[in-house]
C-alpha cells in the first residue's frame, strides 16, 4: 500500500485570497469572519460552524477554476499549501491512502476539517477513494517539543504497520518543527519527503536536496 502523510497547519483558514476566485470576487467579507476567528479564545467549533462551510465552499470554488490556474504558484495563497501541494504532488505518485496530521489545537483541527472536505470534493479530484482520506491529529506538539518524535512515529506506526508499505510524507504545511523531525526519521523509517515551496510549480523529493 501506498500511504501519503500529509502535514496540516494554518493556512486553510488564514492565507489572505481565500474567496477570490472566481474572477477575484470581494472577499472582505469572509476574511473578515476569518479574523474574528482568529480573536477568538474560546474558538468553540460550534460556533463557528456557517464559517467552516463557507470556508470550504470557497476552497471549492478555486479547484472549480482550470487547473492551469490551480497549479500556478501565483494563484497558490487562494487556497492552502496542503492541497496545492498534495494536488502537484498527485501529478507525479499514486497513492492508496492519505493521512492528514493537524497538531491537535481549535486551529489545526479547524483547518484540517477544511482541508478534508475540500479534498473528498469532485472538483479537487483527489486520487483516493474517499474513505481513504482520514484525520490524525497530533497531540502536544508546540507546548511539548520533546514529544514530538514518540508522537509522530506513532502516527505513522499506525497507519502503516506493514514494513511493505510505501511511504511518502508531505511536509509542505504544518509545524516547522515536524518537518525538521520527518527529516531525520525519513532514513530510519524508510519514507520519502516532499516539500514545494510557494513559488514552485512542483514538490521536490528532500532526498535529492541532502546528497
Amino acid at each position: 500500500m501506498k500511504i501519503l502523510y500529509v502535514t496540516v497547519g494554518t493556512s486553510a483558514i488564514n492565507n489572505p485570497g481565500i474567496g477570490k476566485p472566481p474572477d477575484g470576487r470581494d472577499n472582505t467579507t469572509l476574511q473578515g469572519n476569518m479574523r474574528l476567528y482568529r480573536e477568538d479564545k474560546r474558538k468553540d467549533f460550534g460556533r463557528w460552524g456557517k464559517l467552516f462551510d463557507d470556508l470550504v465552499k470557497a476552497h471549492i470554488k478555486y479547484w472549480e477554476m482550470p487547473e492551469a490556474y490551480t497549479v500556478n504558484p501565483y494563484n497558490f495563497l487562494q487556497s492552502s499549501a496542503e492541497l496545492t501541494s498534495t494536488y502537484c504532488l498527485f501529478r507525479e505518485i499514486s497513492i492508496d491512502k492519505l493521512v492528514l496530521l493537524p497538531t491537535e489545537t481549535p486551529d489545526g483541527r479547524m483547518a484540517s476539517r477544511v482541508v478534508r472536505d475540500v479534498m473528498k470534493s469532485a472538483p479537487y479530484g483527489t486520487r483516493v477513494a474517499i474513505p481513504s482520506i482520514i484525520e490524525e491529529p497530533i497531540p502536544d506538539l508546540e507546548p511539548d517539543i520533546n514529544k514530538l518524535d514518540a508522537r509522530l512515529r506513532a502516527a505513522i506506526d499506525q497507519h502503516s504497520p506493514s514494513r511493505h508499505d510505501e511511504r511518502f510524507v508531505n511536509v509542505t504545511g504544518g509545524f516547522k518543527g515536524t518537518s525538521l523531525m520527518f527529516g531525520r526519521l525519513s532514513k530510519e523509517m524508510d519514507f520519502e519527503v516532499y516539500y514545494q515551496h510557494e513559488t514552485s510549480h512542483a514538490p521536490i523529493r528532500m532526498r535529492d536536496v541532502w546528497k
